[in-house]
Order: structure tokens, then C-alpha cells, then sequence
């Protein structure tokens, strides 16, 4: 598992929020096992978040 510092940022805030929370990535596998069964986690393409943060956290 190769995560990054940013990647956890995402899941640390994503776990704090109100929930349901939902996290758009690119890298669904990461984030899963950062964040387990307790954050949404849905799979976008790369290219259609370019320009953009690999990973968004939304509530719902």
C-alpha cells in the first residue's frame, strides 16, 4: 500500500465529517483501506477531475 500524505488528509477529514460523507477519487483502493466501511467511496476517471485535487470530500 503506497498512500500519501494527501491521501490521508482527505480520509482524516472525510472521517471527522458529518456523515453520510462521500469521497470522489480516482484511487478507490487507497482510500478504502484508509477509510474503511465508514466513508462512501466512489470511483470518477482521472481525466474528468483534471485540473483538480485527486480527491474531493462531499457531504451529501
Amino acid at each position: 500500500m503506497q498512500c500519501y500524505a494527501g491521501d490521508a488528509v482527505v480520509a482524516a477529514t472525510a472521517l471527522r465529517a458529518v456523515k453520510p460523507t462521500v469521497i470522489l477519487t480516482s484511487d478507490v483502493d487507497d482510500m478504502s483501506k484508509l477509510c474503511g466501511k465508514r466513508i462512501r467511496i466512489v470511483a470518477v476517471w482521472a481525466s474528468a477531475w483534471a485540473g483538480l485535487s485527486r480527491h474531493i470530500a462531499l457531504p451529501p
